[in-house]
């Protein structure tokens, strides 16, 4: 191996990693649920399939075909309003401090 001049050392110091998380799908996002599962679904599809009888363990229950994405936006929804709430206390907290500064002699003069 050839030299190339003296080595050089790289180093680094409070450095800072940031990394965003972009959900993505592979594979499928639709699961078999019971009906009572479903309830929490607005689009959840009954199946009926007569070709494989109902297990011994689920009994007679209804199942149906639902998209878990949907859980996903209902979650994202929730944690929108979620903020938007904790924004409208933190604005009323502080205009309510405004309102109730003391006053200082300057004030008074």
């Amino acid at each position: 191996m050839a030299a190339f001049g003296t080595p050089t050392v790289c180093q680094a110091w409070n450095s800072d990693l940031t990394a965003t998380y972009y959900p993505t799908s592979y594979g499928s996002n639709v699961l078999i649920v019971s009906s009572s599962e479903a309830r929490q679904f607005d689009n959840a599809e009954l199946v009926n399939d007569a070709a494989s009888p109902a297990s011994p363990e689920s009994g007679s229950e209804q199942m149906y075909k639902v998209d878990v994405r949907e859980l996903e936006l209902k979650v994202a929804k929730a944690e929108a309003e979620t903020q938007k709430a904790r924004t409208a206390l933190a604005e009323a907290r502080l205009k309510e401090q405004m309102n109730s500064k003391p006053a200082t002699a300057v004030d008074k003069k």
